[in-house]
């Protein structure tokens, strides 16, 4: 039975169309090691670079250890960033994921900024900046979302490969994001004050999320497949976006 702050409660079955007996344990495990190296150069005075390189060795299981999974992972970052004269400040960059999942896929990101009054100018609005960024961003599965998405769980089955090959299922791929964003600053009373207003564009595809039997058949995933899922399984089946103006 649960209890609701507005006053209303609602009792019933503590898992929708479960068929085992519930609660029941689940047994999932994930471990991480990694190293990391980054280096930095100033190349010119008003030019600076960054590079850097990450391994993780990832294992884990989930439903039992005999669901274990293995993934080594490199990930590479290049930036570089400066100024045109103190007034025109610009970063641009990108990460190169090299993951044994989904391979190799890139997150280029980039920002510009322009002082059109510098903050130390004469006047009661001094400091005028108008600024932009853009990025992608990436986030591969969890060891629970690899090990009980559609192509794993189908690779256990007798069957699997086949409907694998027959329908062309493919691995569960990583969530995207892209960002953008624009705005101006403006710095008052010899910069005892500064205002600004930001206006930002976010997009999220591939989100990964848990969909029982029924829903994948809603989806258009093949009977024969949704039934060799019993319970459900984990697809790149989420998007979203988001904008707005700050303040």
């Amino acid at each position: 039975t649960i209890h609701g702050a507005n006053g209303y409660t609602v009792s019933g079955q503590a898992y929708f169309q479960y068929p085992q007996t519930y609660p029941n344990t689940y047994s999932t495990s994930t471990d991480r090691d990694f190293v990391y190296a980054q280096s930095d150069y100033r190349i010119f005075p008003h030019l600076q670079g960054l590079v850097a390189y990450k391994y993780e060795d990832e294992r884990g299981y989930s439903g039992g250890p005999s669901n274990s999974i293995e993934r080594g992972n490199s990930s590479y970052s290049l930036l570089f960033q400066g100024d045109v004269k103190g007034r025109l400040f610009y970063t641009v960059g990108t990460g190169v994921e090299d993951d044994e999942l989904f391979g190799v896929a890139a997150s280029p990101r980039a920002s510009l900024s322009y002082a059109v009054r510098r903050g130390g100018d004469a006047g009661p609005l001094n400091g005028t900046r108008i600024r932009a960024s853009f990025g992608k961003g990436i986030k591969e599965p969890s060891i629970f979302e690899q090990a009980d998405s559609l192509y794993d769980q189908l690779a256990r089955l007798q069957n699997g490969p086949q409907l694998i090959s027959q329908y062309h299922i493919g691995q569960i791929g990583p969530e995207w994001s892209r960002t953008y964003d624009a705005g101006v600053d403006q710095e008052l009373f010899h910069q005892r004050a500064k205002v600004g207003i930001t206006y930002f564009h976010n997009e999220f595809t591939s989100g990964i999320e848990y969909i029982p039997s029924q829903g994948l058949l809603d989806l258009g995933v093949p009977a024969s497949v949704a039934a060799a899922a019993v319970y459900g399984a984990t697809v790149n089946s989420q998007s979203f976006r988001a904008q707005g103006v700050e303040a």
